[in-house]
């Protein structure tokens, strides 16, 4: 792993940071027989990473903005080789599995009052995706499939937050997404909210529509290295759709004296699912 920040406090009114992360995760198995003949070699191999740039800017006491630009990848390959006692291959099984996101998000926020603040933004993405199988066997009949997709998704946010001290906590907002490829428009809404009784317990509620063009599915057949990993997969018009969710969460908090109990309700329902 490697991970670093670096941040900049260019002025009293503008700060940026540059900030990335690095990660290689390696897996091999070599298996042999009593004799010290060799079964079989497995290999997991999966490297991801990202960068990211962020600059904010204070106009006024009242209004600032922020804008964000980000990349990152991800890459798993897999391979299992099937040996017989003489040494001669009997199998081979490979997958590999590929993503890149780019993303660009601006936001202005403004200060309507002491209590209350009000957040407009746009957020772009960029999504490449690729999966492939394939499976080479002495005795059966080979097997391969693969999968590529493109995407981009446009999506416009707003936020209104409301807070009365420790009293009231409120936060609306709502979020309109475009997928021109599969050409489908998504209102998602959101609403949290806190609230507090006397001086030792708040209520907390939220509820909220989601979607999202890309899933992770684990597979038992797409084992190939004895590490059950999630895939990547991103929708697309035909076999997989936007996976979407409504979520609802009411709990409530206690405090006394050191004492924390921490109470929730959750319900979750998803549309999109292609497997469980």
């Amino acid at each position: 792993d490697l991970n670093g920040k670096v941040i900049f406090n260019v002025s009293a009114q503008d700060y940026l940071s540059i900030s990335g992360m690095a990660n290689a995760d390696r897996y091999f198995l070599d298996i042999q027989s009593e004799e010290n003949n060799p079964l079989a070699e497995r290999e997991h191999n999966i490297d991801f990473g990202g960068i990211n740039l962020f600059y904010k800017r204070i106009w006024s006491s009242r209004l600032r903005s922020t804008l964000s630009a980000s990349q990152s990848s991800y890459n798993l390959l897999n391979t299992d080789v099937g040996i017989f006692d003489e040494g001669e291959t009997r199998a081979t099984s490979t997958i590999n599995n590929s993503l890149s996101n780019t993303e660009i998000k601006a936001a202005i926020a403004f200060q309507t009052s002491t209590s209350s603040s009000f957040q407009l933004g746009y957020q772009w993405n960029r999504y490449q995706n690729s999966v492939s199988y394939e499976q080479i066997d002495a005795y059966e009949e080979d097997i391969s499939f693969s999968q590529d997709g493109r995407s981009m998704a446009h999506g416009l946010f707003g936020q209104f937050h409301f807070s009365s001290g420790d009293k009231i906590d409120f936060q609306p907002q709502l979020r309109i997404n475009y997928f021109p490829e599969l050409d489908e428009v998504l209102i998602n809404p959101v609403i949290n909210c806190q609230y507090k009784f006397g001086r030792n317990i708040w209520f907390k509620a939220s509820y909220g529509h989601y979607a999202q063009a890309l899933r992770t599915v684990r597979d038992a057949d797409l084992d190939v290295s004895n590490v059950l990993e999630k895939v990547w997969y991103l929708a697309d018009d035909s076999t997989q759709s936007i996976l979407t969710s409504r979520q609802l969460s009411i709990g409530a908090l206690y405090t006394h004296k050191g004492l924390l109990i921490d109470l929730d309700l959750y319900w979750k329902t998803s549309n999109g699912l292609i497997f469980l």
